[in-house]
């Protein structure tokens, strides 16, 4: 196989439709607008003799990288599709000055993991995806506040709560409503009301969580009963939120590691 590494175009968002179920998440996929506008530039396409196999979807912020989304074909899987998408990302990353990258997996997937070890890569932390209803929210604590991020406060919001740098500014930029506890700041939701869903979410305790999941609620759009959240490397909030309820969607592990790229795709 042959495979070369190309720009996504406005004629790859059928095949992002057609993969994304691949990733065994729920995730509905973005509109053509919004895929044009949020994804389509940060995404790479392998393709052999034109035939379209995989895409990665990636991100680039302040001194390192993030990978969105990494998809092969069913039909074109452990034949180097998966490994040439992110060492493309790789080699762009470090044109660009970036020297860590990250991404989520699950921990079933066997295959990726293997992949993803071989770069570098290693295993940081679980996390969870939870269903939340909005009745819910009365079994938890109450007591906080939550109020829309300001420009001015990103960096502090990361600092504060140990976000990679620039990843509140690039939520801004792909339309999430960002809402803060604080200062000091004690929790963050970027949340995007197509899903419905927050990510990152992070709250220092039920009560932030709860003002955090109220605030997702008043931007969620008319008819929307839940939100889904998903927790970092929190067990505890993640006990809390089953306790009053919440539905488990998956967990998967956090993986980083730095950039290593050999030579240009």
């Amino acid at each position: 196989m042959s495979l070369s590494i190309r720009p996504a175009t406005d004629d790859d968002f059928e095949l992002y439709v057609r993969l994304l179920p691949e990733l065994g998440v729920d995730d509905p996929p973005a509109v053509l607008e919004k895929w044009r506008r949020t994804q389509r530039d940060d995404t790479l396409v392998a393709e052999n003799d034109g035939q379209p196999l995989g895409l990665v979807w990636w991100q680039r912020l302040e001194g390192s990288g993030y990978v969105r989304q990494l998809i092969t074909s069913p039909g074109a899987r452990q034949q180097g599709v998966g490994r040439a998408l992110m060492e493309a990302v790789a080699w762009r990353l470090a044109a660009a000055g970036c020297n860590t990258w990250q991404l989520n997996v699950k921990p079933t997937n066997i295959a990726a993991i293997a992949l993803y070890r071989s770069l570098g890569l290693h295993r940081d932390y679980g996390s969870a995806s939870f269903k939340v209803e909005w009745p819910l929210l009365e079994r938890l604590p109450s007591g906080e506040t939550a109020r829309l991020v300001t420009e001015a406060e990103e960096a502090e919001v990361e600092r504060m709560l140990g976000l990679p740098p620039g990843q509140v500014t690039n939520d801004r930029r792909l339309g999430r409503v960002l809402l803060t506890v604080g200062p000091p700041f004690t929790g963050l939701a970027a949340f995007n009301p197509d899903y419905p869903g927050a990510f990152p979410f992070r709250a220092k305790s039920p009560a932030v969580a709860r003002a955090l999941l109220e605030a997702m609620r008043a931007h969620s759009k008319p008819g929307a009963t839940f939100a889904g959240v998903v927790l970092e490397n929190d067990d505890a909030l993640a006990v809390a939120l089953e306790r009053a309820g919440a539905f488990l969607r998956m967990k998967f592990d956090h993986y980083s590691g730095s950039v290593k790229a050999p030579h240009a795709p």
